[in-house]
């Protein structure tokens, strides 16, 4: 995702890359941690418990399953950081 990001910029072409890529990825890490991650935890893990109770599973297996979802959740917020972050890049760039 890291080359995704240096080809949005333009490559060997592309200028101050890294100010681009710290500057760009911290608003949107932020931005996304609080409207996008949080949310999606916390709705995620509400339906994750209730699928547990409703399936019938223990105590620890309602933990597990509600653990599992929140992975899942990191890597989608993850994704979405890094492609956003090239996004930004790109039309940063072509300013």
């Amino acid at each position: 995702m890291l080359r995704k990001c240096y080809l949005a910029n333009g490559g060997a072409s592309g200028e101050k890359f890294s100010d681009k890529f710290v500057s760009i990825y911290w608003v949107v890490g932020v931005r996304g941690f609080l409207f996008v991650f949080l949310p999606l935890v916390i709705l995620g893990s509400i339906a994750a418990f209730l699928a547990g109770m409703a399936s019938g599973l223990s105590n620890e297996g309602v933990t597990g399953l509600v653990e599992d979802f929140v992975l899942v959740e990191v890597l989608v917020f993850e994704l979405w950081v890094w492609l956003r972050t090239a996004a930004h890049i790109r039309d940063v760039r072509e300013l």
